[in-house]
């Protein structure tokens, strides 16, 4: 059976027990306040979480010490009118007092009769709710939606606002992808704060503000080397991953597609400008990358929910902590990493067929290799064959351009990696 949830503003609530357990009955869900103001504050706070308002004819306005009356039930009905379009909820006026009925400022107001009228208010509740897009929505993907609201009410808001204009793109126009495709990066961050907080996620994909590093977190969940944190996950004996292979396919799509020159959810003005541009040049005018990487997200956040409640017991979290292992065998010290890759970032590439670029999987982009400082002592091309797609090291050296104030960067010091297979780049 569906649930509704709904505000009701009726400073007499207590003694409508009968009213309260028929709705109960029916699921619909009524959280009581005592004063218009209470109710709506709650409204304008969780938008998305309430299907309707029931409010009395006569009611508090802004606190308890007020006596009930019109200026209430008025102020409540300019506030309901003044909420945005996407916001707006279907309101029932419910009284018992004759003078409310006759009042010529609520002439044009459907007023049900408090008792008398109860089972005809509740179905018309259900029916009303039942008809709005959004409770459709809530109906159709309760379980995601749910989850969502629990990380984060802003991600429940998110996939809504998605999902809304991929059944109904009619009544949503002017509805624009590139507005949310970093926000479902930051619904990944939502998850990886939930998964470190039982250390499925370890600290050391963190900063020392308390960010995640999106790709690293990906990285080690994958059970690839997250060389940034300097530790991946399994035992001494072998590697293991926490996800599995299509939650990482998933993950991967939202963070790469998302911005594939960040790796923290919080974009600056110059990446959400290549990011446009990339959706403007590859992505046209359609609306289905977005909304199957809204899909996806929901499939990540119920995968995450599941893993999370079957490893958050002390246990259970004890051996996640024991899982996470650096990289080197050795205890990390993660200060010290950090104030080393503040100096020179290392990353792990593959060269192109110029020998003029390259591909850094951390980034999952082509970086200029710098003519002058590009490869280091005994290993320019000339003095070493590098070959296609060979396995390399390298550092991120990155400036601001005078012209632009923009900033831009290239890789120095590439280094052969070896002893390792070179990585097919065309695969990535």
């Amino acid at each position: 059976m569906k649930d509704y949830n709904v505000i009701w503003i009726d400073d007499e609530w207590e003694d409508q027990i009968e009213f309260k357990e028929e709705c109960e009955e029916l699921n619909i869900h009524l959280r009581p306040f005592s004063y218009q103001k209470a109710g709506m504050d709650e409204l304008d706070k969780h938008p998305y979480l309430w299907d309707a308002v029931i409010l009395d004819g006569e009611i508090k306005d802004k606190s308890d010490n007020e006596l009930p009356s019109t200026k209430g039930l008025l102020n409540a009905l300019k506030h309901l009118s003044s909420m945005p379009v996407n916001k707006k909820v279907p309101y029932f006026i419910s009284t018992g007092k004759d003078k409310v009925k006759k009042n010529e400022m609520l002439e044009d107001e459907v007023i049900y009769e408090k008792g008398d009228d109860d089972e005809k208010l509740i179905d018309v509740i259900r029916s009303t709710i039942d008809n709005i897009e959004q409770f459709k929505i809530k109906v159709l993907y309760r379980d995601a939606i749910d989850q969502l609201n629990k990380i984060s009410p802003n991600a429940s808001e998110v996939i809504l606002d998605i999902f809304e204009s991929m059944h109904y793109p009619d009544s949503h126009p002017d509805f624009n992808p590139i507005l949310y495709y970093n926000q479902l990066r930051q619904i990944l961050e939502y998850n990886f704060r939930a998964a470190n907080k039982v250390c499925i996620v370890p600290d050391a994909c963190f900063d020392d503000k308390g960010d995640p590093n999106l790709s690293q977190c990906c990285h080690y969940l994958s059970g690839n080397d997250a060389t940034h944190a300097g530790v991946r996950y399994g035992s001494k004996e072998k590697k293991d991953r926490v996800v599995p292979l299509h939650i990482e396919l998933m993950m991967r799509m939202v963070l790469d597609v998302g911005n594939t020159n960040s790796h923290s959810a919080k974009l600056n003005d110059n990446e959400l400008k290549e990011l446009e541009q990339y959706l403007n040049k590859n992505v046209f005018n359609s609306r289905y990358l977005i909304y199957s990487l809204a899909l996806n997200v929901c499939e990540i956040t119920l995968w995450f929910e599941n893993y999370i409640d079957n490893h958050q017991d002390i246990e259970k979290i004890e051996k996640n902590k024991k899982m996470c292992l650096p990289l080197n065998g050795n205890e990390i010290d993660k200060q010290t990493i950090d104030e080393d890759e503040k100096e020179a970032k290392r990353l792990l590439g593959a060269i192109n067929k110029e020998k003029s670029r390259v591909y850094s999987y951390d980034l999952s982009k082509n970086i200029i290799i710098d003519k002058k400082d590009g490869f280091k002592k005994k290993c320019s091309p000339k003095e070493y064959d590098y070959v296609e797609n060979e396995k390399v090291y390298f550092e991120l050296k990155e400036q601001i351009n005078p012209n632009t104030n923009s900033p831009f960067s290239f890789a120095i010091n590439v280094n052969p990696a070896r002893k390792e297979k070179p990585k097919d780049i065309n695969n990535e």
